[in-house]
């Protein structure tokens, strides 16, 4: 399982080389102890936003357009990527919801997301900006890309790569 990890992220830094994202293998580390606002309102740990094994976490920022290129190529991807794809936006959950509202084909209540009110997330993942990506697996974060993206359609293999495992 290690080897397989390994490879994914060997992948992950190929098809990065070009561009201007940093993509990082970090020793495994535990999801932080914070929560989320669910778009009911609702605090949720972090900690409990799937119970896959392995899953990803998608940082956004509304007024992200790194963000929005990469909402767009997760719609053109399509598939069932969205049933292990956390989406985590920046701010309360009203604009929040709002934001995929505008940038999503499919009804927002169709997609796990979760809204970061306070920036308590983004500090305890001492994120600099948006989008991150962050690949998780029981509990532990085992990769991170974030930073602009020149071409989000590099990620798609990748992406695919780790749920598949």
């Amino acid at each position: 399982m290690l080897l397989a990890g390994l490879r994914a992220i060997c992948l992950l830094a190929l098809m990065l080389a070009g561009a201007a994202t940093p993509a990082r293998a970090i020793e495994q580390t535990a999801l932080p102890p914070v929560t989320v606002r669910s778009p009911e309102g609702l605090d949720v740990p972090v900690t409990g936003l799937s119970r896959d094994e392995r899953w990803l976490i998608l940082y956004l920022a509304p007024d992200c357009h790194s963000c929005d290129r990469l909402l767009e190529a997760l719609n053109a991807w399509q598939g069932r990527l969205y049933e292990r794809v956390v989406l985590l936006v920046a701010g309360d959950p009203a604009p929040a919801r709002a934001y995929l509202g505008t940038r999503l084909p499919v009804d927002t209540a169709l997609i796990s997301w979760y809204a970061d009110p306070d920036g308590t997330v983004r500090e305890a993942l001492r994120l600099q900006g948006a989008p991150a990506l962050f690949g998780i697996r029981r509990g532990q974060i085992e990769w991170t890309i974030s930073g602009v993206l020149n071409d989000p359609s590099t990620l798609e293999p990748v992406i695919r790569s780790w749920l598949a495992q």
